[in-house]
């Protein structure tokens, strides 16, 4: 196993900040290249590292080790006082990602013509639809596994250390909390082939990502249960988009779509379902171990996306069918008067 890289402290380099931005994310070689880079760039400018900052790059240091070569021992309990303690970090990431890809992105590209992007789509869906069937493939026989021995409270309201935080479907969890940071790339290629984000899009990505860090940071009950929908249901929609991508599978898959749309449906119905269970049905107050807080923020946004979804549902594959048949029959009918007065 290569040593891993400690960093000295009178050295002059926030080298933190790179664990910050994804400490989980980058391997022995990406944080010695990175840090390379870093040093170019800084020269001879000297920064003293707070003690703060240096306990925070350890902690973070020990996390990452541990995450990469020793997955099986990784502890959720180790990282969550870190995101716990950087809460900074998601906000300034969808503020960003509002300002920069949302508002200014969708400004920029509409007076440039659209970017075609087609290898990028396709190796980005096959990519996301792969890392979702492996993080199925992990999490789902665990969740039934634990639903079957022990009942639906204790998947839903034990605490997050004893159902999901630790060994490697701890590291599956933290992934899938990171991966919403990766998953902003689909808005970034929305805009650059100068389609449509609505609301529900970004409305979305935006409140996911903060969840995700907020029930990790405390280790929410029922996210084992959040995680395993969401892995599922996204191994399905990646998938279908991956081969919409191909002029071959597209007329076969291309009728999937309003069933893609309801599977989502039934995740958020899932998921708001669970987060209600929590707070009024789960009996006195300490028979459920759930954070007030971040189960009103998991009451809002499941209950908000259970409403767009459904709407997102009639608008697309009722209510447009209904206009099309409409225009159709209009179009006969006007046909067969035009027939009647030649005749």
């Amino acid at each position: 196993m290569p040593r891993p890289f400690v960093r000295k402290q009178g050295d002059g380099v926030r080298c933190d900040l790179i664990l910050k931005i994804s400490p989980v994310l980058f391997f022995q070689e990406s944080k010695m290249l990175i840090t390379t880079i870093l040093l170019f760039f800084h020269g001879k400018r000297e920064k003293k590292m707070v003690n703060s900052d240096l306990n925070q790059y350890k902690t973070a240091l020990e996390i990452f080790n541990t995450f990469v070569y020793d997955y099986d021992n990784f502890r959720g309990e180790q990282m969550a006082p870190y995101l716990d303690q950087n809460i900074s970090i998601p906000l300034v990431t969808v503020l960003s990602y509002a300002i920069l890809v949302v508002l200014l992105g969708q400004i920029v590209m509409s007076r440039l013509p659209a970017f075609t992007m087609s290898l990028t789509t396709k190796v980005w869906n096959f990519l996301l639809a792969g890392y979702s069937l492996i993080g199925a493939y992990y999490m789902i026989p665990y969740l039934w596994k634990h639903l079957n021995n022990e009942g639906l409270h204790v998947t839903v309201c034990n605490a997050g250390y004893a159902t999901w935080g630790n060994g490697r479907i701890g590291v599956f969890m933290a992934l899938f909390m990171w991966s919403k940071y990766v998953e902003l790339f689909d808005t970034v290629l929305l805009v650059l082939k100068k389609k449509d984000v609505i609301f529900l899009h970004w409305y979305h990505h935006i409140t996911v990502l903060l969840f995700c860090w907020k029930a990790f940071s405390v280790l929410a009950s029922g996210g084992i249960w959040f995680a395993a929908l969401n892995y599922g249901i996204h191994s399905i929609m990646y998938s279908y988009y991956f081969l919409m991508c191909f002029d071959c599978t597209r007329p076969l898959v291309r009728p999937m779509a309003s069933t893609v749309t309801l599977l989502q449906i039934v995740q958020m119905l899932a998921g708001t379902s669970i987060v209600v269970y929590q707070r009024w049905f789960s009996g006195p107050r300490n028979a459920c171990r759930y954070d007030d807080e971040t189960n009103y923020y998991a009451i809002v946004m499941y209950a908000s996306y259970l409403v767009l979804f459904v709407l997102f549902f009639v608008n697309t594959y009722i209510l447009r069918k209904k206009k099309a048949s409409s225009r159709g029959a209009l179009t006969t009918h006007r046909i067969q008067g035009d027939d009647k007065k030649r005749s």
